[in-house]
């Protein structure tokens, strides 16, 4: 990881005159010492725990105090987790990890993605799962325990709002600006034309960048609920809460005349309304119906995604204006014009 701290500016009562001081970085006053020390060279921590930090001038060791590093295992991401991450914009597809002996030649280098690299094991990269139990070089001067590395080592491909800039990882992001440009277009292109429903499941199951506004952290997609019913998508996002989203044709019609709502509007809105109720009603049942367990879910709400945003300002305000009880609607155009701001802020990140 890369941890960086700075003070930017430095504000305090000396005690002695009672005025405020002011020093960029650095401050010192009766009792009391404030230092910001860039550490220049990456260190390694082999193990999680409580460690003691030591400040070294001549001769002399002075306490600093006592840092705590721990350890969370990210595993091998399901096919939901896959899933999800591919909708997240920054993240990453691939991440590379070198570490070598300062004693030796010995190398170990070892890589984490979406999914298997045989070129990349080929030049001699091995996968992190398959790492053994612990790393040691040629000259057994440098060694270190593996499971850190195979149990954590995938979680450095989730959101990062930057590149690793570490001499020893390397990072690929998982979406390029030119390849989202190309997806919106085809997406565009797709939501003017007047196709089955099927195909913009399909494009959407292809392409769940769409689906990035939900902030996924499991993704799934025609799951059932319990016998009755078949969801379109499932979302578990990191607030635990699972959305049931229902998916209707671009060509939907959304608004009558006198501003309520169209029939196939309701009737979708109804739909994901029942499968909320059977969620509610059955809970343990349906969420294990669907791989999830009872402790992921603290809620469930629905979304229905239909029909494109009307032209007329008054219209669009009218439907951003409807509440049906917990149950969101989101056009095709909301879609697109999501991912076309990510799209901005990827390009000045």
């Amino acid at each position: 990881m890369d941890l960086t701290v700075t003070i930017s500016e430095v504000q305090a009562v000396d005690p002695v005159t009672g005025q405020i001081v002011h020093a960029p970085g650095s401050l010192q006053i009766p009792g009391w010492a404030l230092k910001i020390i860039t550490l220049n060279k990456d260190f390694m921590i082999m193990e999680p725990g409580k460690y003691e930090v030591f400040l070294k001038c001549k001769e002399e060791e002075q306490n600093l105090g006592s840092t705590i590093f721990a350890f969370v295992s990210s595993g091998i991401p399901s096919s939901e987790q896959i899933a999800a991450m591919k909708s997240d914009p920054m993240s990453a597809k691939l991440v590379r990890a070198d570490f070598g002996c300062k004693e030796c030649p010995s190398h170990l280098r070892v890589y984490a993605g979406l999914e298997r690299n045989s070129k990349l094991e080929e030049q001699g990269w091995l996968w992190h799962g398959s790492l053994g139990t612990e790393y040691v070089c040629q000259c057994g001067k440098t060694k270190f325990p593996l499971i850190y590395l195979r149990d954590g080592l995938a979680g450095a491909l989730f959101r990062s709002t930057k590149p690793l800039s570490s001499n020893s990882i390397d990072l690929v992001r998982l979406y390029e600006v030119s390849a989202l440009e190309q997806d919106c277009r085809d997406f565009k292109k797709l939501i003017d034309s007047n196709v089955e429903e099927e195909r913009y499941q399909v494009f959407l199951e292809d392409h769940p960048i769409f689906l990035c506004r939900f902030s996924p952290k499991k993704l799934m997609h025609k799951k059932p609920v319990l016998s009755k019913h078949v969801v379109d998508f499932a979302v578990l996002n990191e607030r635990r809460e699972l959305i049931l989203i229902e998916i209707e044709k671009p060509t939907t019609p959304l608004l009558k005349v006198d501003g309520g709502i169209r029939a196939e509007l309701q009737h979708a809105i109804s739909q994901v309304k029942n499968w909320t109720q059977v969620f509610e009603d059955h809970r343990a049942a349906a969420l294990e119906c669907i791989g999830l367990k009872l402790a992921e879910v603290a809620k469930v709400r629905g979304a229905v995604i239909a029909g494109r945003t009307p032209q007329q300002e008054d219209e669009a305000r009218a439907l951003r204006g409807w509440s049906w009880q917990g149950i969101e609607l989101y056009t095709y155009d909301d879609l697109l014009h999501h991912t076309n701001e990510i799209i901005r802020h990827i390009a000045t990140a």
